[in-house]
């Protein structure tokens, strides 16, 4: 019953948020949007100051009463305060976050204040809150953890911006949806000859390179220069043409025997479509590491040969969203 009553509840106040505040990038916090209440702290000591004045004006000290008004002022003034920490506060995010299943993802926020804030408290759902003790005037940017179990293109909901400053009395927050989303890449599974598998971390790279692929760029002979662009290793840039003319260019090599790389998901060895995917991700991350440039192959959507960040990244969100319905 008590559980029943609880989702009712939840479900009633998304709505009223849905329609009071509806998604959008930006947003001014004000009267309209700003929530608070007293703390479990401010209860309390509302509650000692009532028994201040009922002690007071039943032995009729007057001093005890002037005392319990000047706390319940102090309250008053520690409400105000908490208000006005959140009040006018501008808060932006117009980029698409991207990361990694099972590990905290950083997603970007700016925040732009006419005066010094202090102690807020950025939150998603139940994640561990981004705490900023002190930001001044001006633009400031700061990030907000977000945790996703699954890969794939993933719509946040609100997420929660909340103050207890200054003395603990009061909490206010607000939630806002923010009309962003994050990519969610697979978790890496490191793929070894004998088929076996286990996880490792995204930044984690082995020495070897898998073998069962063939090389497209290698290191033997020169082939061309062409234009450099960003995420290239910077071994490959032709410093003498850059003194010479001041045009980023980058040298290719080839191997005698030049072949192309590609990354097949059929060729995973598992039966799982995540495990695969998982796997694929790892091979991703061992070229990324190495420089070479690689074609990926999921059943027929081809990503062509290539390398650098802008590469990568393309991969990564095609494996991202393969297969699934949120696109």
């Amino acid at each position: 019953m008590f559980s029943y009553l609880k989702k009712n509840v939840q479900a009633r106040f998304a709505a009223f948020l849905n329609k009071r505040m509806p998604a959008k990038n930006r947003y001014v916090l004000a009267n309209a949007n700003i929530f608070i209440l007293p703390s479990k702290f401010g209860v309390s000591f509302l509650g000692f100051c009532l028994l201040l004045f009922i002690l007071g004006t039943n032995y009729q000290n007057n001093l005890i009463v002037l005392f319990s008004y000047l706390l319940v002022s102090f309250f008053v003034t520690s409400m105000l305060t908490c208000f006005f920490n959140l009040y006018r506060l501008e808060v932006i995010q117009s980029e698409i976050a991207k990361g990694f299943a099972e590990k905290n993802i950083n997603l970007p926020i700016t925040i732009k204040t006419q005066k010094d804030r202090h102690d807020l408290h950025f939150e998603y759902l139940d994640n561990s809150p981004r705490i900023e003790k002190y930001i001044g005037i001006g633009s400031f940017q700061t990030s907000i953890p977000v945790y996703f179990e699954t890969r794939g293109r993933k719509k946040l909901k609100r997420i929660k911006i909340s103050t207890n400053y200054a003395f603990g009395l009061f909490t206010a927050w607000t939630q806002l949806d923010l009309n962003c989303e994050v990519i969610v890449y697979p978790v890496p599974i490191e793929v070894s000859e004998s088929g076996g598998a286990h996880h490792v971390k995204p930044e984690y790279v082995e020495d070897n390179l898998p073998s069962a692929t063939n090389i497209v760029s290698g290191t033997d002979d020169f082939h061309a220069l062409s234009p450099y662009k960003t995420g290239e290793p910077l071994a490959h840039v032709s410093w003498k043409h850059l003194a010479k003319t001041g045009t980023w260019q980058t040298k290719h090599y080839t191997d005698s025997e030049s072949r192309q790389v590609w990354l097949s998901l059929n060729e995973m060895p598992s039966n799982r479509l995540e495990t695969k995917l998982s796997m694929l991700c790892y091979l991703i991350l061992e070229y990324e590491k190495h420089g070479e440039a690689f074609g990926v192959n999921l059943n027929g959507q081809i990503i062509e040969p290539h390398n650098g960040s802008e590469h990568i990244e393309h991969c990564l969100a095609s494996l991202a969203v393969y297969n699934k319905r949120e696109l």
